[in-house]
């Protein structure tokens, strides 16, 4: 029973880490549905989790496991394990559109004028590269 719930709060944990980046993108088409980075970092950030229900509801298997799970991911993460260039591209993109849709939340409020600047520089510049990063994915997908 135990090891069912503790699959499930996983599950749920990997779930929520993955979609979240959704929530903070710019425009839908910069979504990337796949990304190995994200799925890296949600299944790390989901030991984490249960790592710290080890620590509340003390398990030494579970400890264990979790910080292994840990290690593992956070090197896939650091060293971008099977991460290729169409994929580093893809989430760029959408880290990209994530800091067009703080920069532009931003602005809406009232900020000095060197944040202000700052954020429409970023703007500028990110959907630049935004507009770059395509560019170089629809020549890549022509060849």
């Amino acid at each position: 029973m135990y090891s069912m719930v503790l699959s499930m709060f996983l599950g749920s944990f990997i779930i929520q880490m993955y979609i979240m980046p959704f929530v903070m993108t710019s425009k839908v088409k910069h979504i990337q549905l796949f990304s190995l980075n994200k799925f890296y970092n949600s299944i790390f950030m989901a030991f984490s989790m249960v790592f710290i229900q080890g620590i509340t509801e003390p398990s030494i298997l579970l400890i264990i496991i979790t910080l292994f799970g840990m290690h593992i991911f956070y090197f896939a993460i650091k060293y971008q394990f099977m991460v290729d260039e169409e994929n580093y591209l893809l989430d760029m993109i959408e880290h990209h559109s994530m800091a067009l849709q703080t920069s532009k939340q931003l602005l809406e409020k009232s900020i000095t004028i060197e944040t202000r600047r700052l954020a429409l520089n970023i703007l500028e510049t990110q959907e630049k590269e935004i507009q770059q990063m395509q560019k170089i994915l629809d020549f890549s997908n022509m060849v």
